[in-house]
């Protein structure tokens, strides 16, 4: 079988993946943990899929086997060496990605207090929410509606589109809530 698959028969190369396969996948299957470093049974399949690339591509031609059990052995050191490979490729990303992250100890006070104060405090929330009550009241269906999608980022041709409505009313209607927030000159 060996000599067929060396010869470049594709039918001998897929009878030794159907028989020594499954020995593959279980010492993968043993070395690889589920969990944490490779990620599960997914790596499995592609490091099997990377131990029969390699030994196609690489090995075939190359090495004499003589009987199974050293064919064997031998597609299970590659599959270590598929492994290692793998995992020094994730360590050396884990490394990058520490060399970005500094520890808040690190920090001085003042670096440290503007990370914890990115979401507001309570005070603060009690104060936009006071703001946004006189914004809107007195305000027609229309324009809260119109209020309220910018806040949440939309563009004035976005709500112009979707409202049907001009862009020069939403630039109007800014206009006002910025005078009565004492924004801009009236």
């Amino acid at each position: 079988m060996l000599r067929r698959a060396r010869s470049g028969e594709s039918d001998a190369v897929a009878q030794l993946l159907k028989w020594f396969d499954p020995s593959v996948r279980r010492y993968l299957r043993k070395h690889v943990p589920r969990t944490g470093l490779l990620g599960g049974i997914t790596d499995i399949d592609t490091l099997s899929q990377d131990v029969w690339e390699y030994f196609v591509t690489h090995s075939i031609a190359s090495h004499e086997f003589t009987e199974p059990t050293q064919l064997l052995v031998y597609l299970e050191k590659v599959a270590a060496t598929s492994i290692l490979q793998t995992r020094r490729k994730q360590f050396e990303a884990q490394k990058r990605d520490r060399r970005h992250t500094v520890a808040l100890e690190d920090l001085d006070e003042q670096a440290a207090n503007q990370l914890a104060a990115r979401t507001p405090s309570p005070e603060q929330f009690a104060i936009r929410r006071e703001l946004w009550r006189r914004v809107v009241q007195g305000r027609s269906r229309h324009e809260r509606l119109i209020l309220r999608r910018l806040v949440l980022g939309d563009t004035h041709q976005e709500i112009a589109q979707a409202l049907c409505i001009s862009t020069k009313t939403i630039q109007r209607l800014l206009q006002v809530v910025r005078q009565m927030l004492g924004l801009s000159d009236p």
